[in-house]
């Protein structure tokens, strides 16, 4: 017999955006910062948490 397994798994999170006109921080090649944040569940006790940060240059 086997056995099986059912999982249920989520994943919600946030983020924002800053990308103005004349540059980030009063540097013009720096054009967009962005961090993100999430989080991820499932079932079987897996738990996870992510952040991350980008960059864009011109």
């Amino acid at each position: 017999m086997k056995k099986i397994i059912i999982s249920v798994v989520h994943f919600y999170g946030a983020g924002i955006r800053i990308s103005p006109k004349n540059g980030l921080f009063g540097v013009e090649r720096l054009n967009m910062l962005e961090i993100r944040y999430g989080h991820y569940t499932k079932s079987i006790e897996m738990k996870s948490d992510i952040i991350s940060l980008n960059l864009r240059f011109k």
